[in-house]
């Protein structure tokens, strides 16, 4: 693989196309911006490339990672030359946006007529082509984008060979060698450890560290033999790992993902990253002074009613977002947060925390900003009954989970502490103008989120939030109220949270193995926990208006560059 003569304009392409492609994801949920990475990866193995001059080359791969941003963001031929873009990177950029005044038969004959940007459409049908993207296809999505990328492969002449060869030269510079993890926590989001553990997709896991009997117990008949098993954590970090899932419940978050980046391994850390934001900035503080990679589990990001929801944002079909309701029906509160330690704030805070970090994360990804002060009301209302308390010695959800326990008022075995809110409000304002709401109950009787996102131009509004679900879109002007102008299905997924645990998983394994581009980052995690606290803190005081304290510059800086130095 030949290198380009300079990085400089590269860098800078890279950096827009980075920005401009912010908050899309591509037909299997992934960052947007790992496609224009893989292209300008790949255009770099074509002998095509090799063939042109020192100038062209660099061309050629800045204009790989800006391929789509005229197409599909608010950039511009002028914006990308006043940026420092060569006339030959932008000529490419602009011969592969595709108009749809423009035949397809122009449309290739145009790029035929430069190299440069054939080379990178060549590129481009690879990555689209590559067997672990499609495999992410449901069927007849992939059938019609088979027959897309044949079409195109005849427009430009280019032989299937052509398209194996560059995936072939790809895996020969990427052998992969299964990233080895450790877990530590084998409770109830150990489904993560098991979805993890997937020698075929490039991940194993190899050691477990729980001082739970019952933990250990569960991994040992979970995997393997040859997976270590263990009570101690040095033992664990001495057995040889490239990366630790950390499931513990989450006050213990802080301490050991400290640890862990400090003994030089990466960290998936379930959300909420911590549960102070003192917390939150000591992690990111030692994944900054490590070096060790830092990934903090939202999963919501890569659930289908979220990327739905997204995606049609993204296209323009709202306008844009001007105000984000969230309601959060808690079903099952009794249950899964009252009669164990997330009842007891001193573990969690407060379940504005705990379980809303989710939907705060959701909130800010979907209106494309952060909460830069917020406001709270809540209560505990029923569960603070005193006389409906038991303690509990190494028990799980399974043991005590009754899916017929009604009313909430008569449900019993409550946590001995609960002094956490059962049903809370709060409002948030954004920094970019967006306001947005999030309310939660534990104790409705059906168990959903209702996301409403209203744009200029429109709005967005999900009825169940799995499969079977489906979203109504709203764009034209109503007398009154209506049946949605479109409706799209909520899809379903292979894995937990109908496939956002595999794919987030994956993510974390990749992002371990080759640093790429992520749906979320340590940053939006913090934030994520300072607005809930702030909303904590103003709903136990007099409900009036909190800030979100800032990040510290030098750590905005390094997370937002990818975790990279330099």
């Amino acid at each position: 693989m030949t290198e380009p003569p300079s990085w400089t304009m590269i860098n800078t392409a890279r950096a827009i196309a980075t920005r401009a492609h912010r908050g899309q994801t591509d037909k299997i949920g992934r960052p947007y911006i790992r496609h224009p990475e893989t292209v300008a990866e790949l255009v770099r193995y074509l002998p095509a490339y090799e063939a042109l001059e020192p100038a062209e080359r660099a061309d050629a791969v800045a204009a790989a990672w800006l391929h789509d941003v005229i197409e599909d963001t608010d950039q511009t031929a002028e914006s990308l030359a006043a940026s420092g873009i060569s006339d030959g990177a932008v000529a490419a950029a602009l011969a592969l946006t595709r108009h749809d005044e423009v035949a397809d038969a122009d449309y290739y004959a145009t790029i035929d007529r430069s190299p440069v940007a054939r080379a990178i459409k060549i590129a481009d049908l690879a990555s689209n082509l590559d067997p672990a993207r499609t495999a992410g296809l449901d069927h007849a999505t992939r059938d019609r984008l088979d027959a897309k990328y044949a079409g195109a492969m005849s427009a430009l002449s280019v032989d299937p060979v052509v398209i194996e060869a560059l995936h072939a030269a790809a895996r020969a510079d990427h052998p992969v060698t299964p990233v080895r993890l450790g877990v530590i926590g084998f409770g109830l989001r150990g489904q993560l450890a098991r979805s993890a553990h997937a020698p075929h997709r490039g991940s194993v896991i190899t050691a477990i560290c729980d001082p739970s009997p019952r933990g250990r117990a569960d991994a040992r008949q979970t995997f393997p033999a040859d997976v270590l098993i263990t009570d101690d954590l040095d033992t664990l970090l001495a057995s040889d790992l490239d990366a630790v899932l950390l499931l513990t419940p989450d006050h213990l978050h802080e301490p050991m993902a400290i640890e862990l980046l400090g003994a030089g391994v990466a960290v998936f850390c379930e959300k909420p990253l911590a549960v102070t934001v003192e917390g939150c900035d000591a992690v990111l503080r030692a994944a900054f002074q490590s070096g060790s990679k830092l990934y903090v589990g939202h999963n919501m990001r890569h659930m289908p009613v979220v990327t739905t929801l997204r995606g049609l944002i993204a296209a323009g079909r709202i306008g844009e977002v001007q105000g984000v309701w969230c309601r959060h029906f808690v079903g099952h509160g009794g249950d899964f947060y009252f009669k164990d330690w997330h009842a007891d704030r001193r573990n969690s805070t407060g379940l504005l925390l705990q379980k809303g970090a989710h939907d705060i994360d959701v909130i800010h990804d979907l209106a494309g900003g952060e909460s830069v002060s917020v406001s709270a009301v809540g209560a505990l209302r029923v569960y603070g009954d005193g006389a409906r308390r038991r303690e509990r010695e190494d028990s799980r959800l399974s043991d005590w989970f009754d899916e017929t326990g009604w009313p909430p008022r008569e449900l019993q075995d409550l946590n001995p502490v609960v002094d956490v809110e059962d049903i809370s409000m709060m409002i948030m304002k954004l920094d970019n103008g967006v306001l947005a709401s999030y309310q939660q109950c534990h104790f409705t009787p059906d168990y959903w989120r209702n996301y409403t996102v209203i744009g200029d131009a429109g709005r967005l509004e999900n009825f169940g939030d799995g499969p079977g679900g489906r979203i109504g879109l709203w764009n034209r002007r109503h007398r009154g109220w209506s049946e949605p102008d479109e409706v799209f299905p909520i899809p379903d997924g292979d894995g937990g949270h109908a496939g956002a645990d595999p794919a987030m998983i994956a993510e974390f394994v990749e992002f371990v193995r080759s640093g790429t581009a992520t749906t979320t980052t340590p940053l939006s995690a913090r934030q994520a926990v300072a607005t809930a606290v702030a909303a904590t803190e103003s709903l136990r005081g007099d409900g009036s208006s909190r800030g979100i304290p800032p990040v510290d510059p030098e750590l905005t800086a390094y997370f937002a560059g990818g975790q990279r130095r330099g």
